[in-house]
């Protein structure tokens, strides 16, 4: 496959509504450059994952693209899958989920 979408976590898991919630994946790209990476968190939208050692990523150009949010502390509580997707410069693309616990 051209992108592959791994070792994709959350942290803290469960993540306590009102804290910070980091998601991580690691993102690659067999043909082309990487250039968007996003993750879709229900209710409150759609999120850029960055490889720029901002935003949440600890090391820039390690692979591995990141983001924190603040989860709002009325968010509903329960377990919900994320949608991950990403996209290089040739136009392909891929998705996987990524379980998220709030409590």
């Amino acid at each position: 496959m051209p992108i592959t979408i791994s070792e994709c976590k959350t942290e803290p898991s469960p993540c306590p509504a009102g804290e910070v919630l980091t998601a991580s994946c690691r993102v690659v790209s067999d043909e082309g450059r990487v250039i968007s990476v996003k993750v879709t968190i229900p209710r409150l939208g759609d999120f850029d994952l960055y490889d720029d050692g901002t935003h949440g990523d600890a090391t820039a150009g390690d692979g591995i693209y990141s983001r924190r949010e603040t989860i709002p502390f009325l968010a509903p509580r329960g377990k919900y899958e994320l949608e991950v997707t990403a996209q290089d410069d040739r136009g392909t693309t891929a998705s996987a989920r990524l379980p998220v616990e709030i409590v």
